[in-house]
C-alpha cells in the first residue's frame, strides 16, 4: 500500500506509528524523507478455521480504521491512498525489504 501524507514531518510520525502497530504482520515501512509512505506485509499462516482472504480483508479494514483515527481532524495528517493490492514477491526480495 502506498500512502501520501500532507506534511513530511507527519509522514515520519505515521511511519513510527505503523511500525509499532504492524509488527505482528511483518510490516516494512519506507522511511524516506518524503510525503509517501509504503507498506508491505507478507502472507501469514491462517489460524485454524480462518481463511487467508478473510484475514486480508480484516487486516485492510483495521488498517483503514487506524489511518482514519490517526488522521483525525488534523489537515497536516491528511492521508491519501495512492495504491494498494497484492504484489508477488519472492521470499528473497521480501527478506531484503524487511
Amino acid at each position: 500500500m502506498r500512502l501520501h501524507v500532507a506534511e513530511i514531518e507527519e509522514a515520519a510520525v505515521l511511519v513510527n506509528a505503523l511500525r509499532e502497530l504492524l509488527t505482528r504482520e511483518l510490516a516494512v515501512v519506507d522511511d524516506a524523507q518524503s510525503h509517501v509512505v509504503s507498506l508491505l506485509w507478507g502472507e501469514r499462516e491462517s489460524e485454524e478455521g480462518e481463511e487467508a482472504d478473510e484475514w486480508e480483508e480484516q487486516a485492510y479494514a483495521e488498517l483503514l480504521f487506524f489511518l482514519r483515527a490517526w488522521t483525525g481532524q488534523d489537515p497536516r495528517r491528511e492521508v491519501t491512498i495512492l495504491g494498494h493490492g497484492l504484489v508477488e514477491l519472492s521470499e528473497e526480495a521480501f527478506r531484503r525489504a524487511s
